[in-house]
């Protein structure tokens, strides 16, 4: 498939189901991340894969979360978020270290990671 006909028919489904991509497939996808603009080469994003056990984790850390910081969360909310990782089999947490650089301010090391988000895509 070509890359515009790959972006004009892409969709997000509600819920993914196994298999989930192979190491082999993760690297090329991986590869296809890091090619997202990156100014100064700073390589500032870092992917963390969860499945499994780690999906119970995930949500319990939601949970917490949901708990400790947010206010006022209705017993349906606290449900989407105990039960959002178990959307997927494998889910994909990206995040950005941050490089102290005068030229590439932090914002755009941010959206570099958003960048390689939508390479994974």
């Amino acid at each position: 498939m070509d890359a515009i006909t790959n972006l004009l028919s892409r969709n997000s489904p509600r819920e993914l189901t196994l298999p989930f991509p192979s190491k082999e497939d993760m690297h090329e996808i991986y590869q296809a991340a890091l090619r997202a603009p990156d100014h100064a080469w700073l390589r500032p994003s870092r992917f963390i894969e969860v499945t499994g056990d780690g999906l119970t984790k995930l949500s319990k850390a939601f949970v917490g979360y949901a708990k400790n910081e947010l206010k006022d969360v209705t017993p349906m909310q606290m449900d989407k978020y105990q039960s959002a990782p178990f959307r997927a089999p494998m889910v994909i947490i990206l995040i950005t270290k941050i490089t102290e650089h005068p030229k590439v301010p932090k914002v755009e090391q941010i959206l570099s990671t958003a960048a390689a988000a939508e390479n994974i895509l």
